[in-house]
């Protein structure tokens, strides 16, 4: 628990009656002590400050808050009400400031509103509590690239990869930036290492086409295209592409 919530749960104590009088002024006082290590709620137990039961009471409410506020705003998001969405959800924050799950849904909210900074502020306070460290690098450099900002994309995504190298749409999202720079042999290896890492990513292999049909290398480009197709025989535009291409080599179209 951060400091601003463990001041909650003191006043949450208070309010329903656990702690009042002196035993409340010494609970603001284990709050306020600079040498406390433990967790408040532990801290107050062991003074003999709060049963476990009120403790357990205690924090099932402001859970029950957290879940609330954010049930709420998925409600506002349904309805296509996103500002109002991302009201409940740092509402929710403000609650519970360690809750990752609002965080996220906020950062989902800004993002239909393109509202990247903000999207890459929340990202950047997520970082400091998750455990999904790639996870979040991932996400933070995939909205560094939506706005534009690759140097910074890269940095994210490689740090991503370099903790869980078998995520897949990191590497897409990794090549994805290379190519745009027009540094293709570096976009193409990274859709190879998506590839490897989750061998059903449509998109990888849509990529990798592309890239390798700039690198002069069209036979590559069909089988790739070739394997996309195998896995998802719906993606119409990459059919079109593929036999764009066949006949383009002058060979003939067919289905591949």
């Amino acid at each position: 628990m951060i400091a601003t919530e463990q001041a909650r749960f003191l006043d949450i104590a208070v309010a329903k009656g656990h702690l009042a009088g002196e035993t409340a002024s010494k609970a603001k006082a284990i709050l306020d002590d600079p040498s406390r290590r433990k967790p408040l709620p532990f801290a107050l137990m062991e003074q003999g400050l709060l049963s476990g039961d009120a403790v357990d009471e205690v924090l099932s409410e402001m859970i029950q808050r957290v879940d609330s506020l954010v049930a709420e705003g998925d409600k506002m998001v349904r309805m296509d009400a996103v500002t109002r969405a991302i009201f409940h959800y740092d509402e929710a924050l403000e609650s519970c400031p360690s809750d990752e799950r609002p965080r996220w849904k906020k950062v989902a909210a800004l993002l239909e509103r393109r509202r990247f900074d903000d999207a890459v502020a929340e990202l950047s306070q997520l970082l400091e509590i998750t455990a999904d460290r790639a996870g979040a690098l991932r996400k933070r450099g995939t909205v560094h690239s939506r706005a534009g900002r690759l140097p910074d994309a890269i940095a994210d995504l490689e740090a991503s990869v370099a903790i869980e190298p078998g995520d897949g749409r990191a590497h897409l999202e990794l090549g994805l930036c290379f190519h745009s720079q027009r540094e293709i042999d570096r976009a193409i290896a990274c859709y190879e290492r998506a590839i490897a890492a989750q061998p059903d990513l449509v998109e990888a292999y849509n990529n990798l086409a592309i890239a390798l049909i700039r690198a002069k290398r069209p036979e590559e480009a069909v089988k790739a295209w070739d394997r996309a197709l195998h896995i998802d025989r719906s993606r119409r535009t990459i059919l079109h592409n593929v036999q764009a291409l066949l006949k383009k080599m002058g060979r003939p179209p067919g289905k591949p």
